[in-house]
């Protein structure tokens, strides 16, 4: 995939993770595109600064990470890693 295909698949997960957490729970899940995800997610520095996202889908059938700051609402992430059939779901 492109990398900018790449970046989408990360972006839209760890923003929907991000958009789902309730700040009470580090993981959960969440439905999207009919898959399950299950979210990881944790105040960094615990000043609502950064926010560490982890976002797997199977048994590893596809997983990413990455940071969200809410101050700017800007992302940044690793490689999304896994099935490719499964990745192109999230575009």
């Amino acid at each position: 995939l492109s990398q900018k295909k790449r970046d989408a698949i990360s972006e839209t997960l760890i923003r929907t993770a991000v958009e789902n957490w309730d700040k009470e729970t580090d993981a959960f899940t969440f439905e999207m595109r009919g898959e399950t995800c299950k979210a990881f997610l944790r105040d960094t520095w615990n000043d609502n600064h950064e926010i560490s996202v982890r976002v797997e889908i199977g048994n590893f059938d596809l997983s990413v990470s990455g940071f969200y700051y809410p101050k700017d609402h800007k992302i940044t992430h690793t490689e999304p890693r896994g099935k490719r059939a499964l990745a192109e779901k999230f575009l």
